[in-house]
């Protein structure tokens, strides 16, 4: 696949990306997110080459949102609640 084609795929994912971003508007944000999570999870199983990396992709998302949950624990605890 030449330069051009990969850029014109890259775009068209994009696109699609918007599209879903824009159709899930005001509807049910565990909903989107299992269906980013179960497309994530079928493209990383279909092509074999990038499993190992999604794998990775996957953990540092889970380290990025759990530091994000780490930060608003602590920044929006009660006065008087002892941080543990």
């Amino acid at each position: 696949m030449d330069n051009e084609a990969i850029q014109e795929r890259k775009a068209h994912i994009e696109r699609l990306a918007g599209k879903l971003l824009s159709a899930a508007e005001g509807a049910s944000h565990t909903l989107l997110i299992e269906a980013l999570i179960t497309a994530f999870v079928a493209v990383a199983e279909k092509h074999s080459c990038c499993t190992q990396m999604a794998a990775y992709a996957a953990l540092l998302a889970t380290q990025r949102l759990q530091n994000t949950i780490d930060t608003n624990a602590a920044t929006t605890r009660p006065d008087g609640i002892p941080l543990h």
